[in-house]
């Protein structure tokens, strides 16, 4: 590991997982969906091994949160409902009806 200017250490391997700001907070999730998405972390870590480490980034779990809020966001105009339940309905049809919709990122 090197040392930078600044006297700290320089990161060797991927790439932080984004260069945006981040805050963290804390949340809940299913185990069945904690299982699904440990699987899909492991399978595209593992697709992304033949893309060098200095270009690559993390995936984790973090990600796919990250991901699921930007896509709540960006049909954000669309969801209605009083429960999770017919939030995630509004929200599908909202995806079906409009697939394009525009991410929130700027």
């Amino acid at each position: 590991m090197s040392i930078e200017p600044s006297g700290r250490s320089a990161r060797r391997g991927p790439k932080p997982i984004t260069d945006r700001p981040t805050k963290r907070f804390e949340g809940k999730a299913y185990p069945e969906q904690i299982v699904k998405l440990v699987e899909l972390e492991t399978r595209l870590t593992m697709e992304a091994k033949s893309i060098p480490s200095a270009e690559r980034r993390r995936i984790t779990l973090n990600t796919f949160v990250r991901l699921g809020l930007e896509v709540v966001l960006a049909h954000a105009d669309n969801l209605t409902g009083a429960n999770e339940d017919e939030l995630l309905e509004s929200l599908r049809r909202s995806i079906s009806s409009n697939p394009a919709a525009r991410s929130s990122r700027k």
